[in-house]
């Protein structure tokens, strides 16, 4: 039976992901300032609360095993009844009126971890509370969960479950499809060059060994193919999100890239062609966090991904 082991994070994702495409990043300062918010705001909860507790539950769906595991902010048994609290902090005035994938994506989580707990717990009464904590005023915002919000858990856990199931098991057969046919390449022409042989296999053993390689070559014996040759070939047996990076400092040294791959046609393996965004860009002098083609980016990828997939080439005009 394959098992999955993931983070309720990661399960999440599957739905409510972010919506739209940003540039903005969480500077350091600011999650150690959410870390010490959560401090504050249970420094004055009861002594039988506890912080930060482990939880897991798992789905079954065939020969498939899916783990999930998570930390729950807090936990309160007050014997009546066992309270799930997932704490965030913030710094508007309102924080209900945030990003609606935000508000979505934690009650979401809540409900999950209130719905572990009652599987644990299944005689008892469970509730679940979304907490807001102000960073600068120290005011907090107390939602609670109704009954049939928390009730919904088992449904939510499903959905998600089948879908990464679902899309787990696409990744491995591509990924299967995809070795099988390396196995299989060779070196494209009849004989090698002075220089070529020897490049050949030294690449393949730096990667093999993980070990950096610096090569000084003359012009013209087939540094690509070489160099390309061992590279995709190690994929077969590397980790499943391995890839294989190309870096060319000119156009045209790009386009000997995706010719030397036209001599591999049988491979079941996807390039992407990468270039400056100075190229491409249809908004050169616009705000990136507010492009038009920015907004909603994760749900036309979605949608756009098993085409993207069927194509050996991908291009930024494609």
């Amino acid at each position: 039976m394959p098992e999955i082991a993931i983070g309720v994070r990661e399960l999440l994702a599957v739905k409510f992901g972010p919506r739209n495409l940003s540039r903005t990043m969480t500077h350091p300062a600011v999650m150690q300032q959410g870390i010490q918010g959560h401090k504050d705001a249970t420094k004055n909860r009861p002594p039988e609360y506890q912080r930060e507790v482990p939880v897991e539950s798992g789905w079954i769906e065939g020969s498939w095993h899916l783990r999930v595991r998570g930390r729950i902010d807090g936990l309160l048994d007050t014997g009546e009844y066992i309270l799930v609290e997932e704490i965030k902090t913030t710094r508007a005035e309102d924080p209900l009126n945030l990003l609606p994938e935000h508000n979505q994506f934690y009650l979401a989580q809540l409900i999950l971890y209130a719905y572990f707990v009652a599987c644990d717990n299944p005689d008892r009464n469970v509730r679940a509370r979304l907490t807001w904590w102000h960073l600068d005023t120290e005011q907090e915002i107390q939602i609670d969960l109704d009954q049939e919000q928390i009730a919904s858990g088992e449904d939510l856990f499903r959905q998600l479950a089948t879908e990464y199931i679902r899309r787990e098991k696409l990744r491995r057969e591509r990924l299967e499809q995809r070795n099988n046919s390396l196995s299989s390449m060779e070196f494209p022409f009849s004989s090698y060059r002075p220089g070529q042989q020897e490049l050949v296999s030294t690449t393949a053993l730096a990667l093999e060994y993980g070990q950096d390689l610096m090569a000084e070559a003359a012009t013209g014996i087939g540094k690509t193919v070489a160099l390309l040759l061992p590279a995709i070939a190690w994929l077969a047996g590397a980790p499943a999100d391995a890839k294989v990076f190309f870096l060319t400092a000119k156009t045209s040294g790009r386009e000997i890239v995706l010719e030397t791959l036209k001599h591999w046609p049988d491979i079941e393996l996807v390039t992407v062609c990468l270039e400056a965004k100075e190229r491409w860009c249809t908004y050169p002098d616009g705000d990136c966090d507010n492009c038009p083609l920015g907004q909603d980016f994760y749900a036309k990828v979605a949608k756009l991904l098993p085409k993207l997939l069927a194509e050996k080439l991908v291009t930024p005009d494609l």
